[in-house]
């Protein structure tokens, strides 16, 4: 989860830890939150480890990994044997350049880690944000409802995530890198 109930707590969310039902109702907003930001940006924020199979080299030096920013590269392997040649990283864009060519008919497998060592700021307070979104939608009996009459008026009702919440997801948004 990009976030726990401490930094709730910090953003004046005023949550009785004694109360095990509370505990949980915000434990599932946060994971809810944590789970669509996730998904909006395409990849996780905690470091974790991939791996990554290129069957089509093009131009040979280069290699674009899908998941950003790098942290560590554990192994490449070229053709099943492990590459032990030199090549350079950028941890930002993922491109990893070889200081010798390979061929275009060389499989590459390339295990590694991507992430931050801790979640970004601004995702954390992102996800503040869609949790009171979240609790603000599921209270009110607002739930699957897009307007509501109420004493004789029509009120709409906000249905999209808020727009600041997308703007700094957008941030780090995948954008794919091509070299």
């Amino acid at each position: 989860m990009l976030i726990d109930i401490d930094t709730l707590q910090k953003y004046q969310f005023n949550i009785p830890l004694d109360n095990v039902e509370n505990v949980n109702y915000y434990n599932g907003l946060i994971a809810s939150a944590s789970s669509i930001i996730t998904n909006y940006v395409g990849f996780e924020f905690e470091p974790t480890e991939y791996t990554e199979y290129i069957d089509e080299i093009k131009g040979g030096k280069y290699i674009v990994v899908k998941r950003v920013p790098v942290i560590s590269i554990t192994e490449i392997q070229v053709n099943g044997e492990t590459y032990t040649g030199e090549y350079s990283l950028d941890n930002k864009t993922g491109i990893i350049r070889f200081n010798t060519a390979l061929v275009e008919d060389d499989d590459v497998k390339i295990t590694y880690t991507a992430g931050y060592e801790s979640v970004p700021v601004d995702i954390q307070y992102a996800c503040v944000e869609l949790v009171q979104y979240l609790k603000k939608r599921m209270s009110n009996s607002l739930v699957g409802e897009s307007s509501k009459n109420i004493d004789g008026g029509n009120i709409n009702i906000e249905t999209s995530t808020p727009l600041n919440v997308i703007h700094i997801c957008n941030r780090y948004r995948w954008k794919g890198v091509c070299v």
